[in-house]
Parts: C-alpha cells; structure tokens; sequence
C-alpha cells in the first residue's frame, strides 16, 4: 500500500511538473509571438490618418455614434463587411470541398 502511494505521488509530481512547463512553453510563445507583432501593429497604428475628428468626452462620441447609424452608413458598412465574409467563406468551402483542384 505505501508502495503504491509513494509511485503515485511520483506520478502526480511528475505530472505536474510537466504541465507546468507545458503552461510556461505556451507563454513563452504568446510573449514571442508578441513581441514579433507589435512593431507592424505599432506602425499601422502611427500610419493612421489623422484626418477623423476625435471626440472631445462620451457626449461628443454618442451623437457621432448616432449620427454614423442614423445616416445608413452603419447598415452599408455591415452589409459590405457581411458580402466579403460570406464570399470568403463560398470560395474556402470550395477550395475544401475540391482540394485536388489546388
């Protein structure tokens, strides 16, 4: 019985030891992944045009807000979003249903 005990806690340490390093590789990963990206995010985000008014306090944001919906804009904007979403997805079903034809 203590002999079953004792390969079970080394078992479990075992385990644990692996998850933990399993926990550290992926973290690892997410900081590298990170850190290759933020120099193309940086720069897109430099890059923007500083042509749009910004909105002075939440006020201001609201009837901005209101105003882009009310104008139609919004709708357009979705439906044009949603029409390259749903063209992706017809041409990535096909490319799966007919993978020789690659």
């Amino acid at each position: 019985m203590m002999k079953l005990r004792k390969e079970l806690i080394k078992t479990m340490a075992a385990k644990k030891a692996r998850a933990s390093k399993d926990i550290r590789s992926v973290f690892l990963y997410l900081f590298f992944c990170a850190v290759a990206v933020f120099p193309y995010v940086h720069a897109q985000s430099i890059a923007e045009p500083a042509g749009q008014l910004v909105p002075r306090n939440l006020g201001d944001l609201k009837l901005q807000i209101t105003d882009y919906e009310r104008s139609g804009r919004y709708q357009r904007d979705v439906a044009a979003i949603l029409g390259n979403a749903e063209a992706y997805v017809l041409v990535e079903r096909l490319s799966y249903a007919n993978p020789q034809s690659s």
